[in-house]
């Protein structure tokens, strides 16, 4: 359940940075899908602290990125026309950022 709470935080970075506007339609559908997940997993797993912790931090990240890369693709002056464009120019600087993580951790 709380891998899949991303979409909560996607909801609330896009009505903070103002790409959402807040409606009771859209809270309600956010709602309905958190309880559905929450009762699909609810006593299925062991619960730890640290660990959901860990996804919840993950999970806002996550929505974080989504809606940062939603107002960089609506913006008319850096012409990235689509999320290939995008991607065409992050990839390079995403691959050298995790490049030496990689090698650190699986490079053993």
């Amino acid at each position: 359940m709380s891998k899949s709470s991303a979409l909560i935080f996607v909801f609330l970075f896009s009505v903070i940075l103002k790409l959402e506007k807040p409606r009771v339609v859209m809270v309600l559908v956010v709602l309905f899908i958190v309880a559905g997940l929450f009762m699909f997993t609810y006593h299925s797993t062991k619960f730890s602290v640290e660990g959901f912790l860990l996804v919840m931090i993950a999970s806002a990240i996550s929505g974080l990125r989504w809606t940062t890369a939603q107002l960089t693709l609506q913006r008319v002056d850096l012409k990235l026309s689509n999320p290939i464009d995008m991607l065409y120019h992050l990839l390079p600087v995403m691959a050298l950022t995790l490049l030496p993580l990689a090698l650190t951790i699986d490079g053993k």
